[in-house]
């Protein structure tokens, strides 16, 4: 499923993996993966875009934020999502 961040949330499905690649603003960032909490399985693979990349902080600033202490992959930041909803 490819949809917006906040659109994804109104689908009844549950989802094994989510990829975001937003604007790449910290709070948007937040908010997408807020918005498509719901979706996720617990134990779902979240792959953040862009971490890292020194043209867009916000990616990182967010992940910092969230307290996420999972994986970076090169400009990829990988998380397991828990049953627990994201704090921001």
């Amino acid at each position: 499923m490819v949809a917006p961040g906040a659109e994804s949330a109104r689908r009844e499905i549950k989802v094994d993996m989510l990829y975001i690649d937003s604007v790449h603003e910290r709070a948007d960032t937040i908010a997408a993966l807020s918005a498509s909490e719901p979706s996720l399985r617990p134990g779902a693979t979240v792959v953040f875009d862009d971490y890292g990349h020194p043209e867009y902080p916000g990616i990182r600033d967010a992940i910092d934020e969230l307290e996420l202490t999972d994986e970076q992959h090169r400009t990829l930041f990988v998380h397991r999502h828990a049953s627990t909803p994201p704090r921001g």
